[in-house]
């Protein structure tokens, strides 16, 4: 009876080992860009994107108040992009390869590239993250 309490202690600590190291492995692979995330994204193009061109991109990490208005976390960076400086506005699904929730930026920025969708993959767009902009408020000084 003693070798079955222990057999399950054992086991029972290392599921929680084992769970433990998936939770902060796939926040480091996250973190650097491992992870896609897949959303409904509304873009800016333009029509002279050429199939397998990339372009630089930027989206807008939300601040509070659109966080509360989108029903989303302050941070969250993946509702829009812009590609084109001002293009058309389309919805898109896109797959992004990057954190969603980025706080300590106020801008991310993407390299996005477009692609035909396969048999397997519908989206047409995938943006890998570059990095971050925070811009200084006037209260920084």
């Amino acid at each position: 009876m003693m070798n079955d309490t222990k057999d399950y202690l054992g086991w029972c600590a290392t599921l929680l080992v084992f769970s433990c190291l998936v939770y902060v492995g796939y926040g480091k692979l996250d973190s650097i860009g491992w992870i896609s995330h897949q959303e409904e994204t509304t873009i800016t193009i333009q029509g002279n994107w050429m199939e397998g061109e990339s372009k630089l991109c930027w989206s807008p990490a939300l601040n509070s108040t659109e966080a509360t208005l989108r029903n989303k976390e302050v941070g969250y960076a993946l509702s829009s992009l812009d590609c084109d400086h001002g293009g058309d506005m389309h919805s898109m699904r896109v797959k992004f390869f990057g954190r969603e929730i980025q706080p300590e930026y106020d801008t991310v920025i993407w390299r996005c590239v477009w692609e035909q969708p396969s048999t397997f993959d519908n989206y047409t767009f995938t943006c890998y993250e570059t990095g971050g902009l925070k811009i200084r408020s006037l209260s920084d000084d």
